[in-house]
């Protein structure tokens, strides 16, 4: 299960619940580290992205998966795109985003 982050006519985020949907890239974050700035990118720019929390103490997502199986360096942001390439650097990050705009 995950989450799509969405935006409504005023304004506001919502994130929707998701049952394994397919085709759409997955963004792994925090709210409290510089991966916040990879959902907040998508969010600005209206991409249609799941999004998962990842603890990076535990090593293990929202859903309880283990994180370093997706990501064997623990790290946030970590955005898994839909053919399996796993971008896990900020910078990266951030760069795919800008350039879906």
């Amino acid at each position: 299960m995950g989450a799509i982050i969405t935006k409504n006519e005023n304004s506001f985020a919502s994130v929707q619940t998701t049952n394994n949907k397919k085709n759409i890239p997955k963004l792994y974050y925090t709210p409290t580290s510089c991966g916040a700035a990879s959902f907040i990118a998508a969010y600005a720019a209206k991409l249609n992205l799941q999004v998962e929390l990842a603890d990076i103490r535990t090593k293990k997502t929202h859903s309880g998966a283990d994180f370093l199986a997706i990501n064997p360096k623990g790290n946030v942001p970590t955005l898994v795109l839909d053919d399996g390439t796993v971008l896990n650097e900020g910078s990266a990050v951030l760069q795919w985003i800008a350039d879906q705009v």
